[in-house]
């Protein structure tokens, strides 16, 4: 007996080839018009924060009294001689004069007519003063009249006329609060110049009080005070609506 055998073929399987992989995408390029916006767009806030930079630290850096009016309260010749020897002495920064008593330096710092008033007499010397006019310009005639009282040998003692408010110890709330709006103005500004830009301001505003004239009325259109005419407002249709002329 024979033995046959059959050889079985083997096919190999086809090799697994990786497909290529498409590159990635490269990022687009802004046009240059788009980063001239940009550019001209971000000097609205750097001239806010330069313009508002130099405007305070303009006003704030190194304050110096520049005419303040004070009064020495007496009408004494040595009283106008101390006023005007202090008023040789500050040179620009006070302007100093003379009341003949208390009750006018009350009056006159109430109506701000006056910063303080210094009222030297024999056992102490008092400064009338209102912290409400000006926290600041307290505290320099203060910081003024202080060594004058020392060289007098008097007790010196500040009597507030006008004080601040219970609740605001500073006085400074109200500008505070304008600093706020001033800057919600500003943020503001720049969202509204953009919006407004897609808006046609124009027609939105003049549509309803922009009366058509009797000689381009059409007969179809209302005699009421609200008829809308050729005159560039009607959206870009050609014409305008309750008038028959054409766009002009």
């Amino acid at each position: 007996m024979t033995n046959h055998s059959t050889h079985l073929a083997t096919i190999d399987p086809d090799p697994i080839v990786d497909s290529p992989q498409p590159a990635p995408a490269r990022p687009e390029r802004l046009p240059a018009a788009a980063w001239r916006k940009l550019g001209l767009t971000m000097l609205i806030p750097f001239f806010l924060v330069a313009a508002m930079g130099l405007a305070y630290l303009g006003a704030f850096h190194q304050p110096q009294p520049h005419n303040v009016q004070v009064a020495i309260v007496g009408d004494t010749a040595a009283t106008k001689v101390f006023a005007q020897t202090l008023k040789d002495t500050a040179g620009e920064s006070l302007d100093v004069r003379t009341v003949p008593d208390e009750a006018s330096a009350r009056d006159l710092i109430t109506q701000r007519e006056l910063a303080a008033a210094y009222a030297p007499g024999a056992e102490s010397a008092t400064l009338f003063l209102s912290s409400a006019a000006s926290e600041t310009t307290a505290s320099i005639t203060q910081k003024i009249f202080l060594p004058v009282a020392f060289k007098q040998h008097l007790p010196f003692q500040v009597v507030d006329v006008v004080p601040v408010g219970t609740h605001d110890s500073t006085g400074q709330g109200l500008f505070f609060m304008l600093v706020a709006l001033s800057i919600g103005g500003y943020a503001s500004s720049v969202p509204l110049s953009g919006f407004m830009a897609r808006v046609r301001l124009r027609a939105a505003l003049a549509w309803p009080f922009w009366p058509a004239p009797l000689s381009q009325r059409s007969p179809l259109s209302s005699p009421g005070p609200f008829t809308v005419c050729c005159r560039g407002i009607c959206g870009g249709s050609g014409r305008c609506r309750g008038c028959t002329f054409p766009r002009s």
